[in-house]
Parts: structure tokens; C-alpha cells; sequence
């Protein structure tokens, strides 16, 4: 069924057009004020229909009308955990094992699907409009728009709060501000590089509770890019647990451990300020119970060389902050050769080649520096055992 919003005009309006109105206080969009302008009664002026160059004086009343839009996902029946719903938002606390959006290896089993049924049973047919997304495997809470007005005004104006457990002990607050770029545009793989990155990204960490190999840390988002918890979490040497892309720590969870626990907006109509909360799903909930139990998680991964991880991080970290000093074609062109090889043996997990590139790649560093007649500025990073002993030969 249409949405009908009606604004009464306040005193500064008066002698203003229907249309800045429109724009500026209702906070329509052009495109959308462009659509109601070619509804049928899409537009009223104190119950008459009005145009857009229309006079308004204070105290009148503007009614909208907007209608469904037709281009809803096919209808699949699925439960959902449905947080707060009204006739502009639909607030649903995800499942990590949903994905978002019909694609060539998703039809009929996204959240897209199952909320054009949920609607369906009200009598809405409306596009799917999430405001952000979340990965398939991230859960959490997800902000749908029921209309183009409370998609406008929502849109980048969401703020979410997210929690993840990651490898290693985490004490403090720290942040990762590394810009991500897309290694090869045929993958979702994204990856970090100061040089390469074609994407700004800051996310902030604050460390919640500590394991013997694992930490709970609350994550917020200065900017929202594909994969970026996942990918600055694994950069930085403390990737997801259950995260098999971006590294190997408990992958016997089944999913990367990352959940939108708290997301803060302004109603799109209201203009009420609302927070909505969504409890973690199972799978989170019993991995930190038996952490709380026994008091540390257990690692399957053992057997892993913590100081060539180290090494290759480094690398990448030297690699990615001294390409600009570089003032040779030849060495820089081996500056990139040194990241992309550090880069992929570090996804390859092969600790041996990594030992070794490590070693090699340290090598060609000093000697690079050594011959421009200058001297290797360790980055500054919340990281120190990536760094300290880098060029030392216990690799």
C-alpha cells in the first residue's frame, strides 16, 4: 500500500515554494520530488492537489504520496528475527548463514528474498533496500528502507558498532588506517597497501576481553568498505576467527566470528533518534561461552610459525610505507615485486617460502637503502612483534 506523509509548514516557509519546501526541509530528494510530481495525487496542498512552484503559507499541510515500487525480489519464505519494523524501516538481526542479495551462487536463499515474503503477508510489495550490507557470515543487525524517502535520507547516515573475535592477545585501543584495494577484479578478495589502495580505510578497535589466544574486541567503521574488518584485522596480524579468506585461526568455527551488534540513526520521518541492539547469533555465543569456561581457546593451528607471519607482515608494512622514498625506477619496480610475493605467500600459508622470502626480501630492503645512502624508518604500528625483530636471522 503507498506511504502518505503529511508536513505542516512552519513559519519560515511562508512565501516559499512547495518544492524547496520539499528539498529542503522534508529532505527529498530531486529525484524523488521528480517521481511524485508525476504520481497521480502525489502531491496535496491542504487536501488539494498542488504543483511544485506552488505558494505555501505557515500552518499548511503538504501530503505525500509515495507508492510501492514494483521491483521486489522473488518471494521466499524464510524466518527472520525481526528487531523493529513501522511503514518507513524494517530492523532485522541477520543470520551469519544468509547472504544478502540474489547472486549466481545465492537465488532464492538471501535476506532479499525472505523480506519480499515477509512483506508480501502485509500487503507490501517493496524493493529490497538495506541500508549497508553485511557478508555472508557476518550477522547482525541490517536496516531496511520500506521506501525511496527513508532510503534517501538514511543513506551513509547509520552508524554501527560491530564485535569480532580475533587471533592473539589485544590490550587497549588501537586503529587501523590502511586504504584497500582489489587485487584482481574477477575475486571478492580485497587487500591493504598505502601505495596500491584506491580506497581510504579507518577502523577502530577497543580490545573487550582477553584470551590465552584469541581477544573479543568492539569495532567501529570510519568508512565502509567491502571486507574491511576482515581485511585490516588480518593485516594487522590478528585476522577473524572462522575467517578462512583473510587467514586460518578456528576454522573449524564454519563462518568468520563477526557480528553488528548496535546500529544508531534518525528516524527518516520522525526525525526520532533510535538505537536497536540484536544479540549475537549461537554459534558466537557458545564459542565464548567455552572460551569463559575454560579459560582459553584451544589451537589447532599450533604447529604454525608465528615469527614467519610476522616476518611477511613486516614486510608488507616496510614494502608499503618506504615506496615513496624510492627514487629508482629499478628498485621501486623491486619494492612492488618484494609486496606482491610477501603478499601472496602470506595468503599461501607455505611457512617455509615464507621464511626464506622473508630473509631474502630483508636483505634486498637494506641494501636498497644502503645504496640511496639512506636509512629503513620502521612504521609506526600497534604491532610491535611484526617489527622489532625483523631483520633479525631467527626467521
Amino acid at each position: 500500500m503507498p506511504r502518505e506523509i503529511n508536513y505542516t509548514v512552519p513559519a519560515e516557509y511562508e512565501g516559499e515554494k512547495v518544492v524547496r519546501f520539499l528539498r529542503e526541509y522534508c529532505g527529498f530528494s530531486a529525484r524523488i520530488v521528480r517521481s511524485i510530481k508525476f504520481t497521480a495525487d502525489g502531491m496535496k496542498l491542504n487536501g488539494v492537489k498542488t504543483r511544485t512552484s506552488n505558494i505555501l503559507k505557515s500552518g499548511d499541510v503538504i501530503t505525500v504520496f509515495m507508492p510501492d515500487s514494483g521491483n521486489a525480489p522473488e518471494a521466499m519464505k524464510a524466518d527472520i528475527s525481526v528487531i523493529y519494523e513501522d511503514d518507513d524501516i524494517l530492523v532485522i538481526n541477520k543470520s551469519p548463514f544468509m547472504a544478502m542479495h540474489p547472486t549466481h551462487n545465492h537465488q532464492g536463499d538471501t535476506l532479499a528474498n525472505a523480506v519480499a515474503a515477509y512483506l508480501a503477508e502485509k500487503g507490501i510489495n517493496s524493493s529490497f533496500r538495506s541500508v549497508g550490507r553485511l557478508d555472508k557470515g557476518t550477522s547482525g543487525v541490517v536496516v531496511c528502507a520500506l521506501n525511496p524517502l527513508a532510503a534517501c535520507k538514511l543513506s551513509g547516515k547509520v552508524k554501527k558498532e560491530y564485535c569480532a573475535l580475533v587471533k592473539g592477545r589485544l590490550e587497549g585501543t588501537g586503529t587501523v588506517d590502511v586504504p584497500i584495494y582489489r587485487p584482481d577484479p574477477m575475486k571478492t578478495l580485497r587487500a591493504c597497501s598505502y601505495e596500491l589502495g584506491v580506497e581510504s580505510a579507518v577502523t577502530h578497535w577497543t580490545a573487550e576481553e582477553t584470551f590465552e589466544n584469541a581477544t573479543l574486541v568492539s569495532l567501529k567503521l570510519e568508512t565502509g568498505r567491502t571486507h574491511q574488518i576482515r581485511v585490516h584485522m588480518a593485516f594487522s596480524g590478528h585476522p577473524l576467527a572462522g575467517d578462512d579468506m583473510y587467514g586460518d585461526f578456528m576454522t573449524e568455527v564454519g563462518q568468520h566470528l563477526l557480528h553488528c551488534r548496535k546500529c544508531t540513526l534518525t528516524h527518516p520521518v520522525t526525525g526520532e533518534e533510535m538505537v536497536f541492539e540484536a544479540p549475537m547469533w549461537q554459534d558466537f555465543e557458545e564459542t565464548l561461552a567455552s572460551a569463559r569456561n575454560k579459560g582459553h581457546y584451544h589451537d589447532h593451528h599450533q604447529q604454525r610459525n608465528h615469527k614467519s607471519e610476522h616476518a611477511a607482515h613486516a614486510l608488507l608494512l616496510l614494502c608499503s610505507s618506504h615506496h615513496q622514498r624510492i627514487n629508482n625506477h629499478f628498485f621501486s619496480f623491486i619494492l612492488i615485486i618484494i609486496y606482491k610475493l610477501s603478499y601472496t605467500l602470506l595468503n599461501s600459508r607455505i611457512y617455509t617460502k615464507i621464511t626464506i622470502f622473508a630473509n631474502i626480501g630483508a636483505y634486498f630492503l637494506q641494501q636498497i637503502f644502503i645504496f640511496q645512502q639512506s636509512e629503513i624508518i620502521l612504521p609506526e604500528t600497534n604491532y610491535p612483534n611484526c617489527i622489532e625483530n625483523f631483520f633479525s636471522r631467527d626467521y
